[in-house]
This record gives C-alpha cells, sequence and structure tokens, in this order.
C-alpha cells in the first residue's frame, strides 16, 4: 500500500511526491522551524495483523508535550487533517497522530480492538508512538501523554484506554458513539476528563447510552462534559466542523492544565465551569461536585462553545420567547447560531445570536462599535442597549467570558428605552445567567 510521507516546509501543509511501503523507514531531519509529517505501516505487536499510522508535529515545537490521537473510523480523518487542529496544537506544543486498525465489522462489538483498547489497541497506540518519536526525531512522543478522539465505534476506545493508563491520559473525546453492550470500569474513569458530543438526529448510535453514561460519571464527581448537538446526524463532517470549536478548546484547556510543569495530572478541583443540562446557566465552580445534571468543562470560553452547539433556541425557549411577543408565537428558525421567533398579528420578531471572539478585549471591541449605544449594568461582563426607532428595534448586546451574545426584539411595541427591561430577563436566559 502506497503511503505519503509529508515534512510541510512551513505551516501551510504541502505534499510531497514521495510513496513508499508501510513500514519503510523514513527519519524526518529535525528542524523545530518546520512542520513533520509522516506516515508509516507496523506490525501489531503479538499479532500477524498489520496497523498503519499518521503524525504530524507544527512547526516550531522544540518538545512535544502531548498527544491527541484519533482513532481511524471514517471522520476523524477530517480533524485530523484539520488546519484548527494543526494550528491549535501549533500553540499547545502538542502533535498529532492518527492510527488505523485493521477492520473487524464481522466480529462482535465486544471483541473489536478499535472499541476496545485492552484486545491490544492500546499497544497499537503505544507502538505508533515508538515509531513515531524515531520518525519525527522528537524522542519525547514515546511517552507523550495523550487526549483521545474517537467517532462511532472508535469513541469507545478512549474510555477503555484510559481505564488501562490513567496516568497517561489527558482526557478523551467521544464523537456519536455507543458502548454497544461494551462494558467500561468506571471507578478507574473518575479521574479522567471526558467530553462527549451526541448527535440529536443520530439513528445509529443514538444518544441514551451516551447520555446515561455521562449522568453515571457525573454523579461520581467525575470531570464530564455531555451535549446533544442540535439537528446532526450520525455521519457528517458539517456536523465534526461545528462541533471543532468546542473539542478544540476543550483540548487546549485539558492540554494546559494537565501538561504544565506543576500539574500532578490529575484536574485541578478548584478550576472549572459547570453547565446546566436542563437551563443552561453557566458558572464557575471551586469543586468538580456530583451533579448528574451538569456538564463540567475546565473554563468559561469551552462552557459556551458547548452549549452553542445544543441550538440557540435551547437557551431560549417557546414560552420565554411567547411572555415577550405575545400569545401564538412561533419558532421561525434556529441553528447553533441564531434563534428566530415570529409573532404575526401584529408581527413581531425575536432574535439571538452568539459568536465567540478570540479574547475578552476582542469581544468587548465588537460589543462597543455600534454608536448611540447605552451601557447596561449588571448583565455579562458589560452590557449595551441599541435602540433604533426608525425599526421599531430594540436590541441588548451582552459580553460574557470572550463570547458577544445579542438579543433583537423588532415590531409593535418595541424601539424605546423600555426595551432595557423588556429584554433583559431574555438576554439573562441566552448568556446563560441564573
Amino acid at each position: 500500500m502506497c503511503v505519503r510521507d509529508r515534512i510541510a516546509l512551513t505551516a501551510a501543509l504541502v505534499l510531497t511526491s514521495s510513496c513508499m511501503p508501510r513500514g519503510a523507514r523514513n527519519v524526518a531531519s529535525p528542524s523545530t522551524a518546520a512542520a513533520i509529517e509522516t506516515s508509516f505501516g507496523f506490525h501489531i505487536p503479538g499479532s500477524r495483523d498489520t496497523a498503519w499510522a499518521e503524525v504530524y508535529v507544527p512547526p516550531n515545537v522544540r518538545a512535544v508535550r502531548a498527544a491527541v490521537v484519533f482513532i481511524d473510523r471514517n471522520l476523524d480523518r477530517y480533524a485530523y487533517d484539520d488546519r484548527d487542529w494543526r494550528t491549535m496544537c501549533r500553540r499547545a506544543q502538542c502533535a498529532l497522530l492518527r492510527v488505523g486498525f485493521p477492520r473487524q465489522d464481522g466480529v462482535p462489538p465486544q471483541r473489536q480492538r478499535v472499541r476496545n483498547a485492552a484486545l491490544g489497541g492500546d499497544s497499537i497506540v503505544v507502538t505508533a508512538l515508538q515509531l513515531g518519536a524515531e520518525r519525527t526525531a522528537h524522542p519525547e512522543l514515546r511517552g507523550a501523554r495523550l487526549i483521545l478522539f474517537g467517532f462511532s465505534a472508535a469513541g469507545s476506545f478512549g474510555p477503555t484506554f484510559a481505564a488501562l493508563h490513567p496516568d497517561r491520559t489527558i482526557g478523551f473525546i467521544r464523537y456519536h458513539s455507543n458502548l454497544r453492550g461494551l462494558a467500561v470500569d468506571t471507578a478507574a474513569l473518575v479521574s479522567i476528563p471526558a467530553l462527549t458530543v451526541a448527535g440529536a438526529r443520530d439513528e445509529i448510535a443514538g444518544s441514551e447510552d451516551s447520555r446515561a453514561l455521562w449522568r453515571a460519571l457525573r454523579a461520581r464527581g467525575a470531570p464530564w462534559a455531555y451535549v446533544d448537538h442540535f439537528a446532526q446526524p450520525h455521519l457528517s463532517i458539517d456536523g465534526l466542523v461545528e462541533a471543532g470549536p468546542a473539542a478544540r478548546d476543550w483540548a487546549e484547556a485539558l492540554l494546559d492544565r494537565r501538561t504544565s510543569p506543576s500539574s500532578s495530572g490529575a484536574p485541578r478541583a478548584d478550576a472549572g465551569w459547570l453547565v446546566d443540562d436542563s437551563t443552561g446557566v453557566v458558572r464557575a465552580t471551586r469543586e468538580i461536585t456530583r451533579a448528574p445534571n451538569t456538564s463540567w468543562v475546565p473554563d468559561a470560553r469551552t462552557a459556551f462553545a458547548l452549549r452553542q452547539l445544543e441550538g440557540m433556541c435551547a437557551e431560549l425557549p417557546l414560552t420565554t420567547a411567547t411572555d415577550l411577543l405575545g400569545g401564538g408565537t412561533k419558532l421561525e428558525s434556529e441553528d447553533t447560531s441564531v434563534c428566530h421567533y415570529v409573532h404575526d398579528t401584529p408581527h413581531r420578531d425575536l432574535w439571538a445570536s452568539a459568536s465567540s471572539s478570540p479574547s475578552d478585549s476582542a469581544a468587548m471591541s465588537l460589543l462597543r462599535r455600534t454608536p448611540g449605544a447605552i451601557a447596561l449594568a449588571g448583565l455579562g461582563d458589560a452590557a449595551e442597549l441599541m435602540i433604533d426607532t426608525k425599526q421599531r428595534c430594540g436590541t441588548i448586546g451582552a459580553v460574557r467570558s470572550s463570547w458577544v451574545f445579542y438579543v433583537t426584539a423588532c415590531g409593535d411595541g418595541f424601539g424605546t428605552a423600555g426595551d432595557s427591561s423588556r429584554l433583559r430577563a431574555v438576554s439573562r436566559r441566552v448568556l446563560g445567567e441564573p
């Protein structure tokens, strides 16, 4: 089988035309200024089967602090090749590793390596890291700590690997996955952070299995997070891209927290954020409490990115819109960034939207671009009221933890100073404030 060995000469990916059999030796020249990418095949320890791996080390990485491992199962290749994942790893000084196992689709789920690391899948990953260390001239890869990503069947690999190697596992991401009856050692997973993204319209993996596992671990105080991704089926490249910011924010925060020189390996119990599953309230916490209906995430930015995946209308229910617009209000449209309700007679509209910014200061700058806005106190980190009397619209814009949220109401009765009080309660819902 032909394999591409790639060395990027700049931060952008540059593909070479060289091709060699899997397993052929190709040691990259060490260079901190250039990105390094290499692919290889190898025999699975204790087996006649073969596996393969791809390794990417970003430019200007002198020493790899950790590795994000994608277990091959179709969609993972889009994450491994994604420029934003590679940029994140450049900031975090981590490597990307993609590992492919022999297909075992005819084998019962409990006996598939891609699902169960205890069947030798863990040794495949370890071997891939050892060989990757040689080929990239980064010997520190041999003992790198890991974040694991798995889609569908491969989503079970993370928890089974973590149960075997808790000291080596920073955390794992399960994307549209189902255990299919596979038993996991929940006691061994209590200290391992996990992020589960379920597809709200996933008819293959469903969501109840993943949700039940999340609730069981949160009841024991585990640092786990769960979200039903709005309108997403099982297989969706668009959905994977849409979930990318939340997954990367979560991974980057944990990489920083659990690979720093002073890190003990365990998540600090005095720093984190909780997202309430039913109300959307987002709050800082000093303890990873036993709360089955909340998700624990390492920082506020991740909390809002996670909550956004549920869809904006999840935090702005029809009852809230009806209280503002009147009886007969109906949902017009929604996605992960915008929610739009309509009242027909008289015609009124309610919009809610959210967008992330690189920093708190950038969010503040975005909020304050509107001339004539009136500053509001007691709402988010900062808030402003914008009135458009000609269009009969009132808007509250507010910043919370590098996110900018807008709530706009238009139509009969709006476009006055009174919009400040009328929109405040709606804005609190959208901001995730109690």
